[in-house]
């Protein structure tokens, strides 16, 4: 998805979340350098090839996303040591 795309599906997900409530939103993320790592830099130049607006997505900037959506605490959750996934969860503020 492009980042207009990411964005706008974020904020749908907003609409349907209870206040309190989170979303997680999982990937084998880039770092913000987006060199790093290995697999995921690779996943992000076959995404680039094969699709128009596709690509692999930072933390950085999904974070930002999450935020922008309306999403607070926006931290990454590491699945192990030897996993290139991850997770950001966000949680919706309660009003």
């Amino acid at each position: 998805m492009s980042p207009e795309e990411s964005v706008k599906l974020l904020r749908r997900v907003y609409q349907m979340v209870s206040p309190g409530g989170r979303v997680i939103v999982q990937a084998q993320y880039l770092d913000d350098t987006r060199t790093f790592p290995r697999w995921p830099t690779l996943v992000n130049l076959l995404l680039r090839v094969a699709s128009s607006t596709g690509r692999n997505h930072a933390i950085g900037e999904t974070t930002g996303w999450m935020c922008e959506a309306g999403f607070a605490d926006v931290h990454q959750q590491l699945f192990s040591c030897w996993n290139v996934n991850s997770c950001l969860i966000g949680t919706k503020p309660r009003h």
